[in-house]
């Protein structure tokens, strides 16, 4: 069996990097957008700190269900996020990995580059990449509306 050994996904949102910090940090704002395909975020606990548990339930509608959860291995504030990540309840290997989020202002917005490190097969791999991609087009959309329903400036 081949494994590979990490995913990077690079990508460019149009929010300041304090609004994407919170929106991987800020349990309200996860249930938004931290689901893949038809999943829902049905209770999220995260607190941004070194040392902490973090916890993310999922449901589906065929009644499914699973747990993402891990630990924070270091949160500083608007610029990196790095935090262990099991997934239980959706087949038998429960494996760790690690994911790194890196945020930095460019351009007016914000480049943000996930990695997720650990053993993958490469049916998993390419799974996972297909999963985090449609999380990260909602967390997309969800900086659109919330962009959209500001009032002008006038600036």
């Amino acid at each position: 069996m081949k494994f590979r050994e990490n995913l990077q996904i690079d990508l460019w949102f149009a929010a300041v990097p304090a609004r994407v910090y919170a929106a991987w940090t800020e349990p309200r704002l996860l249930a938004q957008w931290f689901a893949a395909h038809d999943w829902e975020v049905v209770d999220a606990e995260f607190v941004p700190a070194a040392g902490s548990s973090w916890r993310i339930e999922f449901a589906h509608p065929d009644g499914g269900r699973y747990v993402e959860e891990g630990e924070v291995e270091r949160a500083e504030p608007f610029s990196l996020l790095e935090m262990t990540l099991r997934q239980t309840g959706l087949g038998p290997d429960p494996s760790e990995t690690v994911v790194r989020v890196t945020i930095a202002p460019e351009r007016g917005g914000t480049r943000m580059r996930f990695e997720q490190s650990g053993r993958f097969t490469e049916p998993s791999r390419s799974s996972s990449d297909v999963g985090w991609r449609t999380c990260f087009e909602k967390l997309r959309l969800s900086f659109s509306l919330i962009r959209s329903k500001m009032p002008d400036s006038g600036t």
